[in-house]
């Protein structure tokens, strides 16, 4: 965070989303207050949320009139369900209502687990999120308020829609700190990582619903596309050998061996990026946590280069950026001391990348059949995948 913001506490009396709705007036007299500054500057609409869900917009506080060169913005993620929901797609049902307010509580609860990783001995620093000020989640009016750093001004401006393959580093460097960081052998006893089991605070993780994981309150399988959310879609697609064989492969990723914290929703426009360095170095930030949850990284991975590479970059580098992940994440598990079987973890994870790609282009086909992702390579490999779990017991 710049050093400005870095000490400085939000710590309002109370938040009142009954009152604050009424005047926008308000809301800057709660900053005031929360960060202990004489002005709010500005308030910028970012972005509308998914369907109407609220929006997040952008404020810049002034602690201090006398010194008007400490400015600092904070960003209001700021959810409000909708009346009527007009989902862009067609998709609106009860079912994705739920599951919409449930990832809001989801991405609460996960930022409140990365704020605890700050002070930890084995903090993971290079996987940079924003630090989140505050948080408060109200059930009865379904709203909810996160105050996030603001990236931009923490040194990452750069957006993306497509990246090359070099361009991708960052990001494999990033999900594979994150997934070694919560890293786990299901064949033992404890299912949080080892350096993590007695280091957290976890009263201070709430689940809201019972389908929350405990005790970390996330999504007990991450991805905001896996089967058991998304019936409506798998009723939608075509008959075909995917269709028929996608409980299969969902059962089979979700039992793997090596589980893991993901993402969720890893697509390139979920990272920020700095400018590079003199050396020409680059770094990223993620956000957006709404489907954080277990489950094996190559979910994270497959979705990720499907968001960001062409069909014919993936076909060209897919299997040497895998490779790549595997250095990196081989790299952060003995900076971590960790005792998990490396070599059985990568044979399996390796395995399942091709079914984690075929998993994702399940949900596709339902939702969306003529995305653009949909390509040639994306189903080659799906038959690929297929083929394997045809071998397999189940």
């Amino acid at each position: 965070m710049p050093e400005n913001t870095v000490n400085r506490a939000f710590s309002p009396n109370s938040l009142d989303f009954n009152q604050l709705t009424k005047e926008a007036s308000e809301l800057d007299d709660w900053l005031n207050q929360g960060f202990q500054c004489d002005q709010v500057l500005l308030r910028e609409q970012i972005q509308s949320l998914w369907s109407g869900y609220g929006e997040i917009v952008k404020f810049q506080l002034l602690p201090d009139k006398t010194e008007p060169d400490l400015v600092f913005s904070v960003i209001a993620k700021w959810v409000k369900a909708p009346l009527q929901v007009n989902h862009p797609r067609g998709w609106q049902s009860d079912r994705a209502h739920n599951r919409k307010l449930t990832s809001y509580q989801v991405e609460l609860n996960t930022y409140k687990l990365l704020n605890q990783l700050k002070v930890l001995t084995y903090s993971p620093l290079s996987v940079r999120v924003p630090y989140c000020f505050y948080g408060f989640h109200q059930e009865t009016q379904q709203q909810q308020i996160l105050l996030l750093e603001d990236l931009d001004h923490a040194g990452f401006p750069v957006r993306y829609l497509q990246l090359t393959p070099q361009q991708t580093l960052p990001c494999l460097h990033w999900l594979a700190e994150f997934h070694a960081y919560f890293l786990c052998d299901t064949n033992k006893p404890n299912l949080l990582a080892e350096h993590l089991a007695s280091a957290l605070d976890l009263d201070n993780l709430a689940s809201y619903t019972q389908s929350l994981s405990h005790p970390l309150g996330v999504w007990p399988i991450g991805g905001y596309w896996h089967l058991a959310t998304r019936s409506d879609e798998w009723q939608a697609m075509a008959d075909s050998r995917l269709k028929t064989h996608a409980a299969k492969l969902d059962k089979v990723l979700n039992q793997l061996r090596f589980q893991t914290l993901i993402h969720g929703d890893a697509k390139v426009a979920n990272f920020c990026f700095s400018k590079p360095d003199m050396n020409g170095k680059v770094e990223v930030a993620a956000l957006d946590f709404q489907y954080t949850g277990q489950g094996c990284g190559m979910k994270d991975l497959a979705y990720f280069l499907g968001s960001c590479l062409t069909e014919a970059q993936c076909e060209q580098e897919c299997l040497a950026l895998l490779d790549q992940y595997f250095v990196y994440l081989k790299t952060a598990l003995l900076q971590l001391n960790s005792t998990l079987d490396v070599s059985a973890l990568e044979a399996e994870w390796r395995f399942a990348f091709e079914l984690a790609w075929a998993d994702f282009q399940r949900f596709l086909e339902g939702w969306s059949p003529n995305h653009k992702k949909n390509t040639a390579f994306s189903r080659a490999l799906t038959v690929s995948a297929l083929n394997k779990l045809g071998s397999m017991p189940i």
